[in-house]
């Protein structure tokens, strides 16, 4: 799909392999130094923690928290071979931010798993 604005899509995965989807729509069209900010800062080259960056936690979208949680999520990529974190789209954006500055704040991020497993009453 061609457009002005850029689609992020990701996924929470819990241990049992339940899944939540989930995406947010950002103004402008990304460049590949945007992708290349996001994938370059990906925990383990696949997860990050979305909160951080301003992003809704799937696994809310849970009933109730269990020993299956983790507060890592990942890109929904369109495939495996083409793995481009963002896609144009003519949808209006469901962020305040930039692609660029979105790109910008997910490079500079720490990934803090167990701050993030706290907020999360996981431990």
């Amino acid at each position: 799909m061609s457009g002005t604005n850029s689609k992020f899509k990701y996924l929470y995965r819990d241990a049992s392999n339940y899944k939540q989807f989930g995406y947010v729509v950002f103004r402008g069209e990304p460049t590949p130094k945007d992708s290349e900010c996001v994938i370059g800062n990906l925990h383990e080259g696949d997860f990050f923690i979305p909160e951080v960056v301003g992003l809704q936690s799937l696994q809310e979208k849970f009933e109730s928290v269990s020993i299956d949680d983790h507060p890592w999520h990942e890109i929904d990529f369109r495939t495996e071979t083409e793995r481009s974190p963002f896609e144009l789209t003519s949808e209006e954006p469901t962020d305040a931010r930039s692609v660029h500055r979105f790109a910008e704040e997910f490079a500079k991020t720490k990934w803090d798993e167990m701050q993030a497993s706290r907020r999360m009453g996981l431990i």
